[in-house]
C-alpha cells in the first residue's frame, strides 16, 4: 500500500514538472526571440518543480561526502594505545609510565560519564554491543557526530581502574537506509560515498585478547 501511495506521488510529480515545462514553452513564445524564450521559459518551469529539489541534495550530497572522506583520511580504523600484553603486565606501581594514555572525568551528562581524551569528549556507551564488551573495569566511552545521512564515530574503550585508554574505533555509519524510514530509502546517491565502515570481525580477535584478561581476574 505504501509502495502504493510513493508511486502515485512520483507519477503526479512527474505531472506537474512537464504541465509546468509546457506552461513555460508558451510563455516563452511571446519573448523578443521565440526559440531562446521558449527554452528559457521551459528550464524556469523545470527548476520550479524539481531543479531546486536537485540543487539542493546535490549540495547535501557533496557537503556529507566532504565530510566523510575528512574523517576517514584524518583517522585510522583503530588504534592501540595499551596492547593486550602490555596491559597483562600493568601494576599499581608502573602504571604511572603509562600516565600519557590517560583520560581525564568531566562529570556526568543526562545521567552519562563523559571523559575526556586528546581534547575530544566522549561519553560512556550504552548500545548492546558496547554493553556486552563490558567486564569488570574494561568500559567504552563514545563521540558521536550526526552530519545528515552519515555519522562520525569513535569509540573507545577504557581500563577504569587505571582511568587508561586501551583502543580506539574510528568508523561511519549510514547510506540511503539510515533517514529513519522518512525517504523510504530512495536516496540512493548517498550509498556512493565512499565511507570506512566497523570493523565488526577485523576486531574480533582483538577484542578477545583484551576481554580474556578480564575474566582472567588478573588486574
Amino acid at each position: 500500500m505504501l509502495g502504493l501511495a510513493v508511486l502515485g506521488f512520483l507519477l503526479l510529480w512527474l505531472f506537474a514538472i512537464l504541465l509546468a515545462m509546457i506552461i513555460g514553452w508558451k510563455i516563452g513564445k511571446h519573448f523578443k526571440y521565440p526559440i531562446w524564450g521558449r527554452l528559457l521559459g521551459m528550464a524556469l518551469g523545470f527548476y520550479a518543480t524539481v531543479g531546486w529539489y536537485i540543487t539542493q541534495e546535490a549540495k547535501e550530497y557533496y557537503r556529507e561526502k566532504q565530510l566523510v572522506t575528512e574523517f576517514c583520511q584524518k583517522y585510522p580504523r583503530y588504534e592501540v594505545f595499551v596492547s593486550p600484553e602490555e596491559l597483562r603486565k600493568i601494576t599499581p606501581d608502573n602504571a604511572e609510565h603509562y600516565a600519557q594514555y590517560r583520560y581525564t572525568e568531566m562529570g556526568q551528562k543526562d545521567g552519562e560519564k563523559v571523559i575526556s581524551f586528546r581534547d575530544n569528549i566522549y561519553h560512556q556507551s550504552s548500545s548492546t554491543l558496547e554493553v556486552m564488551k563490558r567486564e569488570k573495569n574494561l568500559v567504552s566511552y563514545h563521540e558521536f557526530k550526526d552530519i545528515g545521512n552519515y555519522s562520525l564515530n569513535q569509540i573507545i574503550y577504557v581500563d577504569d581502574k587505571y582511568e587508561l585508554v586501551l583502543y580506539l574505533e574510528n568508523f561511519t555509519l549510514g547510506g540511503s537506509g539510515s533517514d529513519g524510514g522518512k525517504y523510504l530509502g530512495l536516496k540512493f546517491w548517498f550509498d556512493y560515498i565512499t565511507s570506512c565502515e566497523r570493523l565488526v570481525q577485523g576486531l574480533q580477535e582483538l577484542d578477545e585478547q583484551y576481554l580474556s584478561i578480564y575474566r582472567e581476574k588478573t588486574l
